[in-house]
């Protein structure tokens, strides 16, 4: 992963709601979405690939823990 995010230039963290594209690069999803929003650029910010920060945002975010609804236990994805 790189080290840090090319719309922000702020750092990468594993704790940080990150979005990945296909041409593996590694944003902020709040950076991501915000350069859709206000710019309507879709396109890698990296590379340039065509709709890249696009398509990863419209991915399903995958939840590696939380809290179950019904018994409001703990739970891991492993």
């Amino acid at each position: 992963m790189a080290n840090e995010c090319l719309i922000c230039e702020r750092e990468l963290d594993k704790a940080d709601d990150l979005v990945t594209t296909d041409c593996d690069h590694t944003f902020h999803r709040q950076c991501a979405q915000e350069r859709l929003d206000t710019k309507n650029r879709t396109d890698c910010r990296a590379c340039g690939q065509v709709s890249a920060l696009g398509d990863a945002l419209a991915r399903p975010k995958i939840v590696s823990e939380g809290e179950c609804s019904i018994c409001e236990s703990l739970w891991t994805l492993e």
